[in-house]
């Protein structure tokens, strides 16, 4: 696991510098994108597909604050593009596991996230949790990222950990790039009231009505196809 250590260490190196705190969560994404956009795993799995994924659960995280009102339109695009570091690691340090996962998913219609519990009885929101705390990156983005598929459960910023579980969610329904499955959760139950409660906008489940932001988020996406086409060369 020695290059496992290498790549960890070149990551924290960066998170331990002493840049501001936005521009040391930028950086990092980026030299995770890097560090986890060069190696190979399962030839079933598309990298690119998975980053363009990514990218657009970034995307769509910085729309939603806009929209929102949210402090960090930065803060929440880094939550988004980083949501699933998780796999990326099963993907490049387990590949077996990862092949066994993909199996489940693509034979017998498990989503992902069950799949992973079956074949290693833990999920990618618990590596990525591990791996965001040994970089010591920002709780908000800790938590945008290990509880992505349960925002309730995060006990310091639920809004940021709903609002790139909505955007994974949108991404999966206007089909841009692939998480490793195709099925579409459904949006978590307290939705609204995790919202509500920092920003007033939202009120009704009918506020959550994600069909009505395709239009926006396609116009969001328009406008960062540089960035895009950086993620898809890497």
């Amino acid at each position: 696991m020695e290059i496992f250590e290498q790549d960890l260490n070149n990551i924290k190196d960066y998170s331990n510098s002493s840049r501001s705190s936005l521009s040391k969560c930028l950086g990092v994404s980026l030299s995770v994108v890097d560090q986890f956009s060069h190696k190979k795993g399962p030839g079933a799995f598309n990298l690119n597909r998975f980053w363009e994924h990514s990218a657009g659960c970034g995307i769509a995280s910085r729309m939603l604050a806009k929209i929102s009102g949210y402090r960090s339109r930065a803060e929440a695009f880094v939550a988004g593009l980083l949501h699933d570091i998780g796999k990326s690691v099963i993907f490049q340090y387990f590949p077996r596991e990862f092949d066994e996962i993909l199996l489940l998913v693509n034979e017998e219609g498990m989503s992902f996230l069950e799949a992973e519990r079956t074949v290693l009885d833990v999920t990618h929101p618990e590596i990525g949790w591990w791996f965001a705390e040994t970089w010591n990156l920002p709780t908000e983005l800790i938590d945008g990222i290990a509880h992505h598929h349960q925002p309730a459960a995060a006990e310091n910023h639920p809004e940021i950990a709903m609002m790139v579980h909505l955007s994974d969610i949108l991404c999966k329904m206007f089909q841009m790039g692939s998480g490793g499955d195709e099925l579409i959760p459904d949006v978590a139950e307290d939705a609204v009231t995790i919202l509500a409660k920092t920003h007033p906008m939202f009120h009704r489940p009918g506020d959550l009505n994600l069909d009505s932001y395709e239009s926006r988020f396609k116009e969001e996406v328009e406008d960062s196809e540089t960035f895009l086409s950086l993620i898809k060369a890497a």
